[in-house]
């Protein structure tokens, strides 16, 4: 008896079809795609091959006229599709490649949705990341003239001539304007201390507003910068000194949204008013603004600017230029060293002392640079930014990054599932390839495909950014909306984006499949190693262990991350910053603020209360000091003025020494520096040889004139961020005439049982009685030198969530693997069952060339991950040690997930019962 001929039969049944006179090529195609589902489904179902190819054929047959009705294209009502028509690719075909990317979807469900899945999460998280970055590079472009808008950078001169600073003395500006060529508008902006707004409606109605987000700047400030304007005209509304701009929100807090134009509010601390007219009511600065502010005064209003116009050391201002629109910045910078060699000399001996020979052979340079305004936000190159905060360029790179991997996952997903299906489509490429489709016909049908696919992933994607991209804001610390992704130019990208998607995951599976010869096909006889260069199992073993050496990168960073941040927040910083409230605006209470500290102090909880001009981390004033009489180097050094009780409230550790006297009436004359000003200070050598040193020695201060004995060293502490070391500080007594800024603070150490409610209450309660309605603000310290690391956290945050994404995708390209290939092998388990092999050797069977390939894996991301976190730690001084035993968690996280997918999968086709096993084959 001959053996019954599949091929042989479906050629007879397809010639018998092609006699009939409205019947196309195409039609006979798709009706012969039925044939080989029914005839699969039937063979399933327990028929031999022989009967299902006669009952689905008959069942075909005697539905004819309804099939025909459904696939017919040519009609006497329709004219002749053209050539173009008929091609492979769109719009000929794509009826059939729908009917087939359905009829698959609706066989193999499971694969289809790992698929898209898939695919729909990379995208999403794309999408997400590209508003991030559109976001981050997009600030200050919105400026009409931003290509021509520069900011003036300098050497830092207060830290030994390291580096550059944002920041320049008002004196800089004339320099620009008179002698440097090309520049059309020099502005200075300068951000004063936090103001007390007081706004008079009414005799009963007085409002007080504590208003830390104000901007001083020259008049032709809207000249270079673009801002809308509500009330005013922006040519007149800086002219004037004490006049004020406000923003539109500001507008609704003072007058309740009542036109402001020519109204006045009252400035400073009570009895210190000065009065200032409004000129301006401008729309909210946009949040990609590298400045931002509620409220801009005329620079002139600050009388001390007038005075020292030409200083070049009093470095408070941001200074930018417009330059003319034929010049270059090249052009400028050409001319900036000579502009600085002429005037330097001069500048460096009156606030150095030191004339220009004596700097050159320092090997100091003073030198001036452009930065672009759009360039402030991410490149920086550490000079920062005075009024506003800064990002950073990495970041953008980091998270296209990541971006790149997840899609990348996402795809090797489409690809490894692909290529596994590949047996259960081989007699349809082998039938295909039979009745006379081409090679290119069947790659566009599987790329086709693969892109309907991406174009339904799109879809989810989209509605997953809809509803995470709030979450991911929070923990960004951004506002985007998925609005800007529907911009015209952006949907252009999106939609290519998905193409490519499309093409880039179906590529190697459609070549792949359609490289099969029709005879092997039938056999299901695919392509092995020994015949082919590079086997779809071969390849999809290295995409497997590709996916999890990103997970295992990903993991290991995510776990440094937050061990770095862990380590910098719990370090010992020298003091003891828990249990401290800081109690804000003391300088408002004038000469009540010694009684109002005595009676705090007397509040249940309150242990200590110690005055200050400044609290960790902000402390900013830094001058030149050196030692007196030495001809040695000034060093920068940062100072504090404090009362008696500071240093104990603080708990700063005494080296030697003593600390203030509150029964001393030379408090003022004395100074407490740290290890480090010890160690930067010129001291002489005889001194340095002295038993009490440095007790008895003087320093000369550079903020003041004056000179100051030294009766204590403090213990080194930190009080900026652990990314720097520990800088050179000196405390000096609240009585002392160094200059103290406009600000005042009171430090309250409470105690570990204090009830921290009670304790505000009660404080608030007391300031009222002292302040009246003036602002009551408050904070805690270790919550201020937390906040230094807020970027990091948000970046931790961030990588986190994708690093989660990426194992899941990665998990479910692993899901769909150990499925097919427990579906290979049903018929192996079902003998080895039978031959007595237990579940457990079954489940280690099957699991154990993945756990190979993931062991691998974590091999290869070792050495990357480590020496990617060593390049993120060289930013902090204070850091880690990188330990193995994160690489080895890593790993450990990556094999339990794999193992619990591998189990689930694995121990259900251990234990199925071994007949079922052989007759499903």
């Amino acid at each position: 008896m001959n053996q019954f001929d599949l091929n042989r039969a479906i050629s007879s049944w397809k010639k018998k079809l092609g006699r009939h006179p409205q019947l196309e090529p195409g039609d006979i195609e798709e009706l012969e795609a039925h044939l080989l589902e029914s005839v699969d489904s039937l063979v399933d179902s327990g028929l031999e091959e022989e009967q299902a190819f006669i009952q689905a054929s008959q069942n075909i047959e005697y539905g004819f006229e309804d099939v025909l009705s459904e696939y017919h294209y040519a009609s006497a009502f329709h004219e002749p599709r053209s050539k173009w028509f008929a091609s492979w690719w769109i719009p000929g075909l794509l009826p059939n490649i729908l009917k087939v990317l359905l009829r698959n979807f609706k066989r193999q469900p499971g694969y289809s949705l790992i698929n898209i899945s898939g695919l729909a999460i990379g995208m999403a998280c794309c999408f997400i990341i590209f508003l991030y970055v559109s976001d981050e590079t997009s600030y200050d472009t919105f400026h009409e003239k931003a290509d021509r808008i520069y900011r003036v950078d300098q050497t830092n001169i207060w830290g030994n001539f390291e580096g550059r600073f944002a920041s320049t003395g008002p004196g800089i500006a004339g320099i620009l304007t008179n002698e440097v060529p090309g520049i059309e508008a020099v502005v200075r902006i300068n951000n004063p201390a936090d103001w007390l707004a007081t706004i008079h409606n009414s005799s009963n109605d007085i409002r007080y507003f504590e208003e830390p987000r104000v901007l001083t700047a020259d008049s032709n400030f809207f000249d270079v910068f673009t801002m809308h304007f509500l009330e005013g005209t922006p040519e007149n509304s800086l002219k004037a000194p004490f006049s004020v701009v406000i923003t539109e929100k500001t507008r609704q807090r003072y007058f309740d949204g009542k036109p402001a134009l020519g109204k006045s509010i009252s400035v400073g601390n009570p009895g210190e008013e000065t009065s200032y007219q409004i000129t301006g009511v401008v729309e909210e600065m946009p949040k990609n603004s590298h400045f931002k502010f509620d409220l801009l005064a005329s620079l002139s209003s600050n009388p001390a600017v007038k005075r020292r116009e030409d200083a070049w050391v009093w470095t408070v201002f941001v200074t930018y230029v417009l330059l003319e629109e034929q010049t270059s910045a090249e052009d400028v910078r050409q001319v900036l060293p000579g502009v600085m060699d002429k005037h330097a000399a001069a500048k460096l001996y009156s606030a150095f002392g030191m004339n220009g020979d004596e700097f050159e052979k320092s090997d100091k340079n003073w030198q001036l640079f452009l930065t672009p305004i759009t360039d402030i936000h991410l490149r920086s190159e550490g000079a920062g930014n005075r009024i506003g905060v800064v990002s950073d360029i990495k970041y953008v790179y980091v998270f296209s990054t990541i971006a790149l991997l997840i899609i990348v996952l996402a795809c090797i997903n489409f690809m490894n599932l692909s290529s596994a299906r590949s047996v259960h489509r081989a007699k349809e490429v082998g039938i295909r390839k039979t009745l006379g489709s081409g090679k290119t016909e069947l790659i566009g049908q599987f790329l086709s495909e693969s892109v309907m696919f991406s174009f339904i992933s799109l879809v989810l994607a989209l509605l997953i950014v809809s509803f995470s991209i709030e979450y991911f804001n929070q923990i960004a610390a951004k506002e985007l909306t998925l609005i800007a992704l529907f911009l015209p130019i952006n949907l252009l990208g999106i939609a290519g984006f998905t193409l490519l998607v499309g093409l880039l995951a179906g590529i190697y599976p459609a070549f792949y499949l359609t490289s099969f010869n029709p005879i092997q096909a039938f056999k299901n006889k695919l392509p092995s190693a020994s015949v082919s260069k590079l086997s779809f199992s071969g390849l999809r073993n290295f995409l497997v262990v590709f996916q999890f050496a990103i997970s295992v990168m990903l993991i290991s960073c995510s776990i440094l991350i937050y061990q770095q941040l862990n380590f910098v927040q719990t370090s010992n910083l020298g003091f003891n910053q828990d249990r401290i409230l800081i109690l804000e605006n003391i300088e408002k209470l004038g000469e009540r603020t010694d009684t109002f500290k005595q009676v705090i102090a007397s509040e249940p909880g309150v242990l200590k209360v110690a005055y200050s001009n400044a609290v960790p981390p902000n402390v900013w004033y830094e001058d030149f000091s050196t030692v007196l009489g030495s001809n040695g180097n000034e060093i920068p050094l940062n100072s504090m003025a404090v009362d008696d009780d500071y240093i104990s409230t603080m708990e700063f550790e005494l080296v030697s020494g003593r600390v203030f006297d509150e029964k001393s009436a030379a408090n003022s004359l004395y100074v407490i520096l740290n290890e480090e000003a010890i160690e930067q200070l010129p001291w002489s050598a005889e001194s340095v040889q002295n038993d009490n040193f440095p007790i008895g020695e003087s320093i000369l201060f550079s903020g003041d004139g004056n000179q100051y004995e030294v009766i204590g060293v403090l213990k080194d502490f930190n009080i900026n961020s652990l990314r720097y070391g520990i800088n050179p500080i000196a405390l000096f007594h609240q009585s002392s005439p160094v200059w103290k800024g406009p600000n005042r603070f009171f430090s309250i150490r409470f105690s570990d049982n204090a009830d921290i409610g009670a304790l505000i209450s009660g404080l608030e309660e007391k300031w009222s009685t002292f302040a009246g309605d003036l602002p009551f603000d408050y904070t805690f310290l270790n919550e201020q030198l937390s906040w230094q690391y807020e970027s990091e956290r948000q970046i931790a945050r961030v990588v986190s969530v994708f690093t989660g994404l990426a194992i899941f995708i990665a998990i479910l390209g692993l899901l769909g693997l150990v499925t097919f290939s427990i579906e290979k092998r049903t018929k192996e388990i079902g003998i080895r069952k039978v031959m007595g092999a237990s579940a457990g050797k079954i489940v280690l069977l099957l699991s154990k060339e993945m756990l190979i390939l993931i062991s691998i894996s974590i091999l290869l991301a070792i050495p990357i991950s480590w020496y990617l976190m060593e390049l993120w730690l060289q930013d902090f001084v204070y850091r880690i040690d990188i330990n193995f035993m994160v690489f080895l968690a890593s790993g450990t996280i990556s094999i339990l997930l794999a193992w619990l997918v591998l189990s689930f999968k694995t121990i259900k086709a251990a234990l199925q019962n071994p007949v079922n096993s052989l007759r499903s084959e």
